[in-house]
């Protein structure tokens, strides 16, 4: 079986995949960044043909976050440069490729199950369950304003970090219904872990398993990961839940008034087929406190700072979505 987990950065996709590291049938590996890439799945010979040398780099993703890079190389999945080239180019799809991708730390680690996890893998859930058979996905999700305020701390803008949250679980939203989807919060996996998992493993159809309990020195995951406050073999920390309080007043309003007034492009949203829903709407929908709002004007040029700071960025990287098919905007005017 394979199983992709996805949704907005900075979600607690992270600690999904470490406790899912600890069970003796599933294998996690670090993100790969492959899943998110349409190309991939429309056109296998094309995407393969924009990786660069190193298979470092290919196409951009169709979603918010370009994000060009690529994982294969990573050592959890031990696969060295021309051996991987070599497979690349006999492979004939995707599916082709994956297959014998994921055998070599399947046998490794002598796991029998996959799971990928990349946030942005969202925005191609429906083409991996359509192309995969038997797969399912997981979409994490976690209060707006926490996971924006940890996007925030990691160097993103405050638009930019708006538009992950929205438009990542827009994306993976058009599944809700599918009996191969399912939905966990964070701070569930935190509050309540071992109740969560168990419904992790059912869905996954694996037995479950005390997934709270630290491994030790056998755990496969590398060390501790930077701007994380849990660890690969501790226990599971709580102390990120809440971040948003403790930001300083005027970057809370900032937040709060950006999610107000970004909005996902109407061709955009249609292209996708993405909900209609506000970021308000959004943030009922999944059982959190809708904080957007604030008429404080003197937010505007901060947000139209950041507006205008994230287009350049995408016309100077020449990114295919800086343009026309830009995802979002701010509705500055009431009624526009």
């Amino acid at each position: 079986m394979s199983i992709l987990i996805g949704g907005s950065g900075s979600s607690g996709s992270t600690l999904l995949r470490t406790l899912l590291n600890r069970h003796p049938e599933v294998f996690s590996g670090d993100e790969l960044s492959v899943f998110n890439k349409h190309l991939a799945y429309y056109d296998w010979r094309k995407f393969c043909s924009s990786l660069d040398k190193n298979l470092t780099r290919s196409c951009c993703t169709d979603g918010w976050f370009p994000f060009p890079e690529i994982n294969f190389l990573d050592v959890e999945y031990g696969w060295e440069s021309e051996e991987l080239r070599f497979e690349i180019d006999r492979s004939r799809s995707l599916l082709d490729f994956t297959q014998t991708f994921f055998r070599k730390p399947l046998e490794k680690y002598e796991k029998s199950i996959w799971i990928e996890k990349t946030p942005s893998n969202a925005y191609c859930f429906p083409l991996f369950l359509e192309q995969f058979s038997g797969s399912k996905v997981i979409h994490i999700v976690r209060n707006p304003y926490d996971s924006i305020a940890s996007l925030v701390k990691r160097g993103f803008t405050t638009y930019f970090a708006v538009g992950v949250w929205y438009i990542n679980n827009a994306f993976a939203l058009r599944l809700e219904g599918d009996d191969r989807y399912l939905r966990i919060r964070y701070e569930d996996l935190c509050d309540e872990t071992d109740t969560t998992m168990s419904i992790v493993s059912d869905f996954i159809g694996v037995e479950n398993f005390v997934f709270s309990k630290p491994p030790g020195s056998e755990s496969i995951m590398k060390n501790d990961i930077s701007s994380w406050d849990n660890s690969p073999r501790g226990a599971i920390s709580k102390s990120s839940i809440g971040g948003f309080k403790k930001l300083a007043e005027d970057e809370k309003a900032l937040i709060k008034y950006i999610a107000r007034v970004f909005f996902i492009s109407p061709d955009y949203r249609k292209r996708h087929g993405l909900t209609h829903m506000s970021f308000g709407d959004l943030t009922s929908h999944f059982g959190y406190q809708n904080l957007s709002g604030g008429e404080d004007n003197t937010m505007l040029f901060k947000a139209y700072k950041g507006y205008l700071r994230d287009r350049v960025s995408r016309i100077k990287n020449e990114y295919p979505n800086a343009f026309a098919n830009y995802p979002a905007g701010l509705r500055l005017v009431e009624g526009f």
